[in-house]
């Protein structure tokens, strides 16, 4: 019998915003493209892998395709 559920938003029960922001700035970077931790925190905040990237890339005036996106996500490497 199933007795509880346990759902994680980001940053209620583990802060793993840090990480997050270091691995869009490691991607970003292989691209040129920099990521403020400023920025991050005021604009990107919240945003799945996809969204931020995608923001990100049009503010950097860059277009933003399903296959650069697809890419961008599986290059996400582990944090160290």
């Amino acid at each position: 019998m199933l007795r509880a559920v346990l759902f994680d938003f980001n940053g209620v029960l583990v802060d793993d915003e840090p990480i997050h922001l270091e691995l869009f700035q490691r991607v970003l970077a292989e691209e040129g493209i920099e990521l403020s931790d400023d920025d991050y925190y005021a604009d990107y905040l919240g945003f799945d892998d996809r969204g931020c990237f995608s923001a990100v890339l049009e503010r950097a005036g860059e277009q933003p395709s399903p296959s650069r996106l697809a890419r961008f996500s599986r290059a996400s490497p582990a944090p160290e």
